[in-house]
């Protein structure tokens, strides 16, 4: 019986010994948890930049997707687009929103949209601009009607888009963006060939390139971006 009672006794003591072998100290606990945090404050602001890149890209894309669709649309309706009134900036919106799907201009307010350093750009609001149905603002404009660049097309006008309306960032090159409407169609502007305007620069590369670098910071605009 004695034998019996020595051997749970030391079997009592090996296992104390292993649970303390086990278990995390406080201080181990700690410093794990420290380590976790460092490594999320690392990482989570790139994953966070990386979907809000992709994000942006796929707004602009769906936003001269649907550009080209409206004007091609509307060249059935209308004729060719040559012919249509590009000296009515009026005329021009309201054609635009008959082949596409708005709402009203009492659903939303007027706001403010910046360069990529937050400088002030243009002021967006109902009594020029018209929104979508899925958010979108958009403005319709002769542009340089009449001239020709490097493709040798006639430009006729621009689209002028905010892929997500009020919301922010408001910042051109990122959720705001035109497309120059041109005798060989709709193209993203800044792109040297249907215009010379490095402003939009940004809009061009973002759907060439489906990236968006300058979301990194250090552009002031998107000039750097011009190939033109």
């Amino acid at each position: 019986m004695q034998q019996l009672l020595q051997k749970i006794e030391i079997t009592e003591v090996c296992m104390k010994k292993l649970n303390r072998k086990k278990a995390f100290t406080l201080a181990e606990t700690l410093l794990t948890l420290a380590i976790v945090g460092v490594v999320a404050a690392l990482t989570v602001p790139t994953l966070k930049q990386s979907s809000d890149e992709a994000t942006h890209v796929a707004a602009v894309k769906k936003a001269y997707a649907i550009a080209k669709e409206a004007t091609t649309n509307l060249e059935q309706k209308e004729g060719d687009l040559s012919t249509w009134p590009w000296n009515n900036t009026t005329q021009m919106n309201k054609l635009y929103q008959s082949v596409m799907t708005t709402i009203g201009g009492d659903a939303w307010k007027a706001y403010q949209t910046f360069q990529l350093d937050g400088t002030h750009w243009s002021y967006i609001g109902p009594d020029s601009f018209f929104m979508t149905s899925d958010g979108m603002t958009w403005y319709v404009y002769n542009w340089n009607a009449g001239a020709k660049y490097g493709s040798g097309a006639t430009v006729y006008g621009v689209i002028h888009v905010d892929t997500n309306g009020p919301k922010e960032p408001n910042t051109l090159g990122v959720d705001v963006h035109a497309f120059t409407v041109s005798s060989d169609g709709v193209n993203p502007m800044g792109d040297g060939l249907h215009d010379q305007n490095s402003t939009w620069a940004c809009t061009n590369y973002a759907i060439m390139h489906s990236k968006m670098p300058w979301l990194k910071g250090g552009a002031a605009n998107c000039y750097s971006y011009y190939k033109g």
